[in-house]
């Protein structure tokens, strides 16, 4: 375990490359925290890696993870989910991940889909893990396109205060464009049985 222990520190070392010691400390505590066994190593890419596999069009690095460990942020619209509910039961497949902050589990993106798949009896969801302290993922307000703080979506769903449903649009800053954060959550296409 400790052999094990090592080799992931000194790859998350190089993935970090010239960061700040700040960021880099940050993720020493966090590894110290995960169950290595079962978290693969291809979890712990930066954001980086998954948007330049995004702009390749590589399939990302996904987990399946229990829904009862993810925390969302923003409410639900009764409407919306009962429309995906029956969208993704007809499809019976899951095609997206969701997005979620690798630090505190809070959903980024896909409180809908978490929401139809526990209407369908599911407990697991696959996941794409992103760091979301990183500068190239900010979120806006939906209503008027202003810059919204991290740190209030954190506080919502760590406190349980949720906000409206929709209100944030979390982006993945590109090269020469911004872009919604589900441009890197390729498709999986799980079949429902597999999320039971």
């Amino acid at each position: 375990m400790i052999r094990l222990t090592i080799n992931v520190y000194k790859r998350t070392e190089t993935y970090l490359g010239e960061k700040k010691t700040a960021q880099r400390d940050k993720m020493k505590e966090y590894i110290t925290r995960l169950k290595l066994e079962e978290m693969p190593t291809s979890s712990r890419r930066t954001l980086s890696q998954v948007i330049r596999e995004a702009d390749r069009g590589q399939r990302s690095g996904i987990r399946m993870i229990e829904i009862s460990l993810l925390r969302s942020h923003e409410r639900l619209d009764a409407q919306r989910l009962l429309n995906l509910k029956a969208e993704i039961k007809s499809d019976g497949i899951l095609k997206r991940p969701i997005a979620v902050d690798m630090n505190t589990n809070v959903v980024l993106d896909g409180h809908h889909r978490i929401g139809a798949l526990r209407l369908l009896g599911c407990s697991k969801i696959p996941v794409l893990f992103v760091d979301y302290q990183s500068p190239k993922i900010g979120v806006k307000t939906a209503e008027n396109g202003k810059e919204y703080p991290k740190h209030k979506v954190i506080e919502a769903a760590l406190k349980g205060e949720l906000l409206q449903p929709k209100s944030t649009w979390h982006y993945v800053t590109f090269s020469k464009e911004i872009a919604h954060i589900s441009k890197i959550q390729n498709l999986v296409d799980v079949p429902l049985e597999d999320l039971k």
